[in-house]
């Protein structure tokens, strides 16, 4: 037994908190219906792997945290098994988030987890816990940051698994809130989830958890000047897009002078490189040294979207997985729904402008039966070329076509090739991407664009801006935008029919399991990508994460471009022999080896890679990389700069700059994917 003090709610008291071997639950349940609680609040508390550790239940005074069984294993029909599933008369599980924490318990334990999901009512879905409470306990004083970090992915201690039980039921025993139970989601796993379908959910949300976990707590932000205004409230000029301030209710500002006093504010707004931040106290007249954002940021449209789907397949508001075909297709594949082949003198056709392998794309995207087509595209074979000529075959014939990609950049490489080829088409940009950050890089295609801001008022007018355009393109994050599904886009304005997914190797699968429910009238996907190149994100982290190139029932119908013209025939051969098992050609006017140089920049003097936060820089290839940029600016000769690591992006941008010479063609490997030469 120990005391757990809380201060997050007002008043602070202390919480006796219990521990029980797995073996031994039917003890801690005993104790639980002894106190006839009505609410049970329930956490979990998950090991590094994302796996259940221990189950965590709560009276208003009271915390039980019951190990979890080393191996997974069906559980007798216990006291404890009897309160999870809701089979306890008067009893009723309830927590925040209750949707993944019940996958968690049923995954490792076969108990299926019946509860009362807590912020899945009166519009209270997309707010953080503070929010929610402050809604419906309006008389209970908080502390918001500090509620809201108890569910930041990476706090991962027993006091904050504890409290958030405890918070939980404390929430439903003392405010109005189950008035409106009628309009909650209940939660019955064992009810709306096949067994099949709960082990693809549970295995998802463990990779969510661990990428989130892993997420940095404090993120440096870049700037290039900074004001205090009349109100107070600091404005700051962000310098990167990548680390700019962000407004959110959870993250806090901690802003550090030259005279080495600091203080600490709340980003309430942020409008292109500037961002509004509500501080505590302003130190007139002091130049700020740095500034750090602390805590998790808020859910992004795409991750909410996700949210929202498994609460809705976990409470019965939507079918099981398997109603869906598109899902049916990715992960319980169907033989007979995924085969389908084109007559020979289709899929041998040339089409003016292609190689033969990309003709046989284009053939196969639009001609071929069936439903997804998965294309193996190496650096500079291509890709953009043939998405656009499948996508102006498309237009030419009246079919809807979405085209989509992993980054901005991809989307609008796409879309000037569209462009070029006289396609009308509209493409949807993000006002956080574009304003004032990347404005420049839109200007050919600049009438064309629909700001995330300034989406049109109603269907009607959204439909008139459209006009006869059958092609739209975004990122696949904005396929999210409640705004789009608002103004019934997907429905009446411009249902996806054929969506073509750029980048696809970069992608996590569990991305699109919500698109595929959503998108009723869905017929074709097409996947371009490379699983040679960037996996991805967070596979580093959580090894188990897919990309489509790792479904094997897909790949094995997969095509595969086949010649690179980007790379000198050298470095195209090296690359082939050695990523792409000899298969990719070389056609480029460069054939000699002298192409290729290998610079040593080791200087002898304990040099080498730095470890800076989770990244690394090297101040003796920042040298060498000035002396070489140095010979190129004098000769008026085009380059770039790529690096693995953003921190030696910056040093070499700093170093750059601090001599006078370009900076604006260096990047990290993430940033240049997609870039064309």
């Amino acid at each position: 037994m120990a005391q757990l003090r809380q201060s997050v709610i007002e008043p602070p008291c202390d919480i006796v908190v219990f521990s029980y071997a797995w073996t031994h639950s039917h003890i801690a349940a005993r104790d639980i219906l002894q106190q006839k609680p009505g609410i049970i609040g329930v956490d979990v508390e998950r090991d590094e792997d994302g796996e259940l550790h221990e189950v965590v239940l709560a009276t208003t005074s009271r915390v039980y945290r019951i190990s979890a069984p080393s191996q997974r294993r069906g559980m007798p029909d216990t006291a404890l098994s009897a309160i999870l599933c809701g089979r306890h008369p008067g009893i009723t599980l309830v927590a925040f988030d209750l949707a993944p924490i019940s996958l968690c318990i049923s995954d490792r334990t076969q108990i299926a987890v019946k509860g009362v999901e807590l912020n899945s009512t009166l519009g209270d879905a997309q707010m953080a816990p503070s929010e929610i409470i402050k809604r419906h306990m309006s008389s209970t004083k908080v502390q918001s940051f500090n509620l809201d970090n108890l569910w930041a992915p990476n706090n991962i201690s027993a006091t904050a698994t504890s409290l958030r039980a405890w918070i939980s039921v404390m929430y439903v025993s003392y405010s109005s809130i189950f008035r409106f139970r009628s309009l909650m989601a209940s939660i019955s796993v064992g009810n709306n989830c096949k067994s099949a379908e709960q082990t693809l959910l549970a295995k998802l949300i463990r990779e969510e958890w661990i990428l989130r976990r892993a997420a940095p707590r404090e993120v440096q932000s870049e700037f290039t000047s900074h004001q205090i205004t009349k109100e107070g409230r600091l404005l700051l000029t962000n310098a990167r897009y990548k680390t700019r301030v962000r407004a959110s209710r959870q993250t806090r500002v901690i802003i550090n002078y030259e005279n080495q006093e600091s203080t600490v504010g709340r980003a309430t707004g942020a409008h292109g490189r500037r961002s509004e931040i509500k501080i505590k106290r302003g130190v007139r007249g002091q130049a700020i040294s740095s500034v750090t954002v602390v805590g998790a940021p808020s859910r992004t449209n795409a991750e909410r979207a996700r949210d929202e789907f498994i609460l809705d397949v976990c409470c019965g508001r939507k079918p099981g997985l398997q109603s869906y075909a598109f899902i049916r297709h990715l992960w319980f594949p169907v033989a007979e729904e995924l085969q389908g082949e084109i007559h020979e003198s289709v899929q041998r056709r040339s089409i003016y402008g292609l190689n033969q392998s990309q003709s046989e794309v284009v053939g196969s995207m639009v001609h071929s039966p069936r439903p997804c087509i998965i294309v193996h595209g190496p650096p500079g074979t291509g890709k953009t070329k043939t998405i656009s000529a499948a996508v102006e075959v498309w237009a030419k014939h009246g079919r809807a076509t979405w085209a989509v990609a992993h980054s901005n950049v991809a989307v609008k490489n796409i879309a000037e090739s569209i462009a070029r080829r006289g396609v009308d088409f509209r493409l949807i940009v993000s006002q956080d991407f574009y304003v004032e950050w990347h404005e420049s890089i839109y200007t050919a295609i600049e009438q064309k664009l629909i700001r995330s801001d300034e989406f049109p008022p109603d269907t009607g007018s959204l439909a008139r801006f459209i006009g006869d355009a059958r092609v739209i393109l975004s990122t696949v994050s904005m396929l999210s935008n409640p705004k789009l599904e608002q103004l019934r886009m997907y429905n009446d304005v411009m249902p996806v029919e054929r969506l073509v997914i750029d980048e696809a190797s970069q992608i996590n699968v569990f991305d699109y399991m919500p698109l595929c429910a959503k998108f009723k009238k869905l017929r074709k996907i097409c996947f371009f990508g490379d699983p040679k190149q960037l996996p991805p994100y967070g596979k580093d982290n959580a090894r188990t994460i897919e990309s489509i190139y790792d479904l094997s029932h897909l790949t094995r119908y997969s095509h595969f471009l086949n010649t690179q013209y980007r790379m000198p025939v050298p470095l195209g051969d090296f690359i082939s022999d050695t990523v792409y098992g000899g298969r990719l050609m070389s056609a480029h006017q460069i054939t000699d080896p002298s192409c290729i140089v290998f610079v040593d920049a080791r200087r002898g003097h304990g040099g080498g890679e730095e470890l800076q936060g989770c990244s690394q820089i090297n101040r003796d290839e920042v040298q060498v990389i000035r002396n070489l940029v140095e010979q190129y600016h004098r000769a008026e000769k085009n380059f770039c700069v790529i690096t693995p690591y953003d921190a030696q992006r910056a040093e070499i941008s700093r170093d750059l700059e601090s001599v006078g010479l370009p900076s604006d063609r260096v990047f990290n490997v993430d940033s240049f994917q997609g870039t064309p030469l």
